[in-house]
């Protein structure tokens, strides 16, 4: 697994780009904030690989998830241990599915581990140099819905 590191170690914090986002503190959520962040959400756990050699079995994993979870979906993507392109078209895809369903789709919570090295990797997060933290254009990715 492959994850981006920080200044002195410290793992890298995921927050949207936005006017606010610049102006304003980042302050990280307790886990009692989460569940009411999400209270009325689906939460569904995703682990394992999204790579290219688990594409095919994952999408019909994936797509099952829309028809089984009703109109509220969050996934929990901090056990997937490794992604790569294929991974995030997966998940892409999946939120295009979701949107011609009308189910809502995010992401439980920010990013971390492989899902965020691929991000990074992949351009769809870019690290502050200054604080080290990453950035999103798309409030998607943040896991902030």
């Amino acid at each position: 697994m492959v994850e981006r590191r920080g200044k002195k170690g410290s793992a890298v914090t995921a927050r949207p780009v936005s006017r606010r986002a610049r102006t304003e503190p980042v302050v990280a959520k307790t886990a009692a904030a989460l569940a009411a962040d999400l209270e009325g959400w689906a939460v569904t756990a995703l682990s394992g690989r999204l790579t290219v050699n688990e594409a095919e079995s994952r999408r019909a994993e994936l797509a099952d998830l829309l028809l089984a979870q009703g109109q509220k979906l969050a996934l929990e993507t901090a056990e997937v241990e490794a992604v790569d392109g294929a991974g995030l078209q997966l998940l892409i895809a999946l939120r295009l599915s979701a949107e011609r369903r009308g189910v809502a789709l995010r992401l439980a919570a920010a990013p971390e581990g492989a899902l965020l090295a691929a991000l990074v990797a992949a351009g769809f997060g870019q690290v502050d140099r200054d604080t080290d933290e990453v950035l999103f254009r798309d409030r998607f990715w943040s896991g902030q819905g």
